[in-house]
């Protein structure tokens, strides 16, 4: 069920949901796809995996079933080059990570993607980024009536 005001997407895949992956790693799609499905995930997930991995393989020589630790060491310094946020990264290395740990079978990550370590990105908000005091006087003091005025100090 999506979330209240989303639309949950149709889970139905298609050949255009499958034409940016090498021929070679369509059916593997196929099957990981139908996975998430089963295992209750949301097509938001299956747009993620597919964002992240159309855009590493991009930089794969060879199918991302058949690539090699040297294929993926080569393919994520390039991502890392890329002009990308540092969570953009690391969540595509995130799911990358996933596929490869579903292709297994057995639950642990294959050489290929063993090594790549994910940043988690910081949500920690220092006190210097926080509004002070007289801030949030200021945008109270700045609302013309009752109601704006309850509904900031309310929020902060």
């Amino acid at each position: 069920m999506a979330r209240p005001g989303k639309e949950e997407k149709e889970w139905v895949i298609t050949m255009t949901d499958l034409e940016d992956f090498h021929p070679d790693d369509r059916q593997t799609m196929r099957n990981f796809h139908s996975w998430l499905k089963a295992t209750g995930r949301c097509s938001g997930t299956w747009s993620a995996y597919k964002y992240a991995l159309v855009k590493v393989s991009e930089h794969l020589p060879a199918p991302l079933v058949e690539a090699s630790k040297e294929d993926m060491v080569q393919a994520v310094g390039e991502l890392r080059d890329e002009d990308l946020k540092r969570s953009t990264v690391s969540m595509m290395l995130s799911k990358l990570k996933g596929f490869y740990k579903w292709l297994s079978q057995d639950g642990s990550y294959p050489e290929p993607v063993a090594w790549i370590t994910t940043d988690s990105v910081s949500t920690v908000v220092l006190p210097d980024e926080l509004l002070s005091r007289e801030n949030i006087r200021a945008m109270i003091d700045a609302c013309t009536n009752s109601r704006d005025r309850a509904i900031v100090a309310v929020i902060f």
